[in-house]
């Protein structure tokens, strides 16, 4: 009998989970069934909790092939992770803001100068379309805090931690090449290190090299354009190929 591996398993999961995310509206709820092979109940949680869906039931059926899993799923204000197995590059916000969750993909607020530096970098090819980066660039797309808020400064620093923990989880399992954390005060929130800088950094997540450039946000005052543009070139680099 074909096996499978967990990171083909938790792709798959991953990118059925964002687009029943992305069917559902706000309040909207479904029933979606899971036959995990080589997944634990830990790493599909988190793969739930990363598609921005919260898990109002759960029940268990065995079957001739191990188990069947029937998830009962409500869908809240929430961005999903748009994430698989062959990213070079992971993007990691520091939380979904309420413009972003309404518009459905990240750094959608129009003073957000993400996409823009993103696509004269070469990083990707197209605004507002993470489905697309991911699929022909290979550029995935995750947050910190999945807790969605008017601004990052509302977050508390336990959620940081606790959102470092599932990034480092979904990190391990999906083996992107690098993780590029946006928002260097954030970074030193969840990683506890009062002293980080931008750039690379010493500490790994999961497992692979992490890098920290600037907040895009039009609300951060200490970058321009051209240091964006320069610190996804660098990011890049180093999602290529060995």
């Amino acid at each position: 009998m074909a096996t499978t591996s967990p990171r083909s398993e938790a792709s798959e999961l991953a990118l059925t989970l964002h687009d029943l995310h992305t069917a559902l509206q706000v309040g909207g709820d479904a029933t979606i069934r899971v036959t995990p092979q080589a997944l634990d109940d830990r790493q599909i949680d988190l793969l739930f909790h990363g598609a921005g869906l919260t898990i109002e039931g759960r029940s268990e059926t065995a079957t001739p092939a191990g188990r069947e899993l029937e998830y009962r799923v409500s869908r809240p204000q929430s961005l999903a992770d748009c994430v698989d197995g062959e990213m070079s590059v992971l993007i990691v916000g520091l939380n979904p803001s309420l413009v972003a969750c309404d518009a459905g993909f990240g750094f959608a607020g129009p003073s957000n100068r993400f996409w823009k530096a993103a696509i004269a970098a070469g990083l990707v090819s197209r605004r507002g379309e993470p489905r697309h980066a991911l699929q022909h660039h290979h550029v995935g797309f995750t947050d910190l805090v999945k807790r969605p808020t008017a601004r990052a400064s509302e977050l508390r620093r336990a959620e940081y931690h606790s959102g470092m923990t599932r990034l480092e989880g979904l990190v391990d399992l999906l083996a992107p090449r690098v993780v590029c954390v946006l928002g260097v005060t954030g970074w030193r929130a969840a990683s506890d290190n009062r002293s980080a800088t931008l750039g690379l950094q010493e500490t790994l997540v999961g497992g692979r090299p992490a890098y920290v450039m600037p907040n895009p946000s039009g609300l951060n005052a200490h970058t321009n354009h051209d240091d964006l543009v320069s610190h996804m070139l660098a990011v890049i680099e180093l999602g290529r190929p060995n």
